[in-house]
């Protein structure tokens, strides 16, 4: 019993065929915001806790051909009415001869919120970028992989297919003139980690427009201050 209540998870153990709860642990009641005695003898069909009243049945549809289930996303619903976002897995056990169906669930609610929270801030930087043309990118110097924004991309007068550019592809783009000064500046960030900032003209690759870009860059270094990635942004101007 010290085990079970200790569990991180909240813990169901209701009856198969008709749900009724024989077994809460404190997780589950502090989750849900019930006592234990609103729990035990009744279903969750009954308290409402399942948000899709369906999703229970096709759990036990699906454990009648396998003993356990894991990493469903279920909305859960507490007894004050919250919506509560769960991460639950359930497993197939028979306790006293009874088939039972063993409920663990987290609240996921503040990691869903974190990430609906970064979608959107990157949604609102994505805008910002696009409003004032300017993109970023990173290359890593261990797989030499570029990494770039979409407006980069656009900047560039390159079709985004992958988050993934081609550096001699960007290059490449750059004026006959002025590309000796951005190799230049490189090869300096590069080997004495001196960050550059310089203007240079390009061609756009799907128009052959020419445009002047302003671009800065630096190196990243990590905790024993060995170099990990050039750091950029460059902005048509």
């Amino acid at each position: 019993i010290k085990a079970f209540n200790a569990n991180p998870a909240g813990i169901f153990i209701s009856t198969l065929s008709d749900g009724i709860i024989i077994a809460a642990n404190d997780h589950a009641v502090q989750i849900l915001g019930y006592e234990r005695s609103d729990l035990i003898g009744h279903s969750a069909l009954e308290l409402n806790i399942y948000v899709d009243p369906e999703a229970r049945a096709r759990i036990v549809k699906s454990l009648e051909t396998q003993k356990s289930l894991g990493g469903y996303e279920l909305k859960l619903r507490t007894k004050t009415g919250e919506i509560i976002q769960s991460l639950v897995s359930y497993e197939s056990i028979d306790l006293d001869g009874e088939r039972c169906l063993l409920s663990n669930f987290f609240d996921n609610t503040a990691r869903k919120r974190i990430e609906q929270d970064l979608k959107e801030s990157e949604a609102r930087l994505m805008r910002a970028q696009s409003a004032a043309h300017v993109g970023n990118w990173e290359y890593s110097l261990a797989d030499h992989r570029m990494w770039a924004s979409e407006e980069a991309f656009r900047i560039y007068g390159i079709e985004r297919t992958s988050p993934y550019l081609q550096l001699a592809e960007a290059q490449r783009l750059v004026t006959a003139d002025d590309r000796p000064r951005l190799d230049k500046a490189l090869r300096e960030l590069l080997a004495e980690r001196l960050p550059y900032n310089l203007e240079f003209r390009m061609k756009r690759a799907n128009d052959g427009a020419e445009r002047v870009i302003h671009s800065q860059a630096f190196l990243e270094c990590d905790d024993q201050d060995q170099p990990l990635k050039v750091i950029g942004v460059l902005q048509d101007i």
